[in-house]
């Protein structure tokens, strides 16, 4: 038997599809929990219309604790956990039910831009041939249920819970694998888009990165991961403690990253400090409450 276990946030808009794709993969014995973290968009009313188990979590809410509570109230021997962005494009069954409970398997994702509509594959994909042993990935995992039950995701992490849970695991001895039989659609806005990172910066989301390397005790591809991101910004920041006058390279740096936008410029900036004030940010045990529908 497999559960699978979608978690979601105001996603109605790709949720159906979501939904429809993971059930054309399903056999009868298998389930499909869906997990909504207080969405007030019609995400509800979509989710049933399909033959799931809904469960939602009203207060503090994250993409940790819904997982976390996805797996405690699933079935089966083996649990594959899915973001409701993300559709199935093709699933391998017999690979997650003959696996066995040191290895966590995850997929490609292709990226599906929801503004433009195109289809391309993001920075991280990789043309394989059968399994690779791989650092870290998000949105999707799949794994026995043994292996969720003893390396839950940090409910203290609004964002960045994925990498958390890599590191965790891979500290443990397990491997995290990126197989080529199974391929998913990620169905978002791009991260770029200015509104998108205006919301991001002031809801906190940049702060988690600094967290994770803090929470992952320096774990030196965490490390390596947040440099890919954000090296290149820090390195023209720091100029800025070396000599004043270097304030115009800076300033000049981010007018032509953000396209002379000074809204752009200010949240861009924000968004490259953050990790850095967020190695000494003190998240609280999040508060909510569980309800079976």
């Amino acid at each position: 038997m497999v559960s699978f276990v979608l978690i979601g946030y105001n996603e109605g808009h790709v949720l159906a599809d979501s939904l429809s794709a993971i059930q054309s993969f399903c056999l009868t014995e298998d389930e499909i929990i869906y997990v909504d973290s207080g969405s007030s968009d019609e995400s509800l009313a979509i989710a049933k219309d399909f033959n799931v188990k809904i469960i939602t979590i009203e207060g503090q809410v994250n993409a940790a604790i819904a997982r976390n509570v996805g797996v405690e109230k699933s079935s089966g021997e083996n649990v594959v956990i899915i973001d409701a962005d993300c559709k199935v494009l093709n699933f391998d069954r017999k690979r997650v039910v003959e696996g066995d409970s040191k290895t966590v398997l995850t997929s490609n994702l292709l990226e599906r831009d929801l503004i433009s509509g195109n289809v391309y594959k993001r920075s991280d994909f990789r043309d394989i041939q059968g399994d690779q042993e791989i650092e870290f990935k998000g949105a999707i995992f799949a794994a026995k249920r043994v292996v969720f039950d003893k390396h839950k995701f940090d409910s203290t992490m609004r964002k960045s819970q994925d990498y958390l849970f890599c590191s965790k695991i891979r500290k443990s001895g397990l491997k995290l694998v990126l197989t080529d039989t199974m391929l998913f659609e990620h169905q978002t806005i791009p991260y770029t888009n200015k509104y998108r990172l205006k919301n991001d910066v002031l809801s906190g989301v940049y702060l988690f990165h600094g967290l994770l390397i803090r929470k992952s005790c320096l774990d030196y591809s965490v490390l390596f991961k947040i440099l890919q991101l954000y090296g290149k910004s820090w390195s023209i920041l720091s100029l800025l403690l070396i000599s004043k006058y270097f304030t115009l390279i800076v300033i000049l740096f981010y007018a032509f990253r953000c396209k002379l936008e000074l809204r752009q410029i200010i949240y861009s900036i924000l968004r490259d400090i953050s990790p850095l004030i967020g190695l000494f940010y003190l998240p609280k045990e999040p508060e909510y409450r569980i309800r079976c529908i």
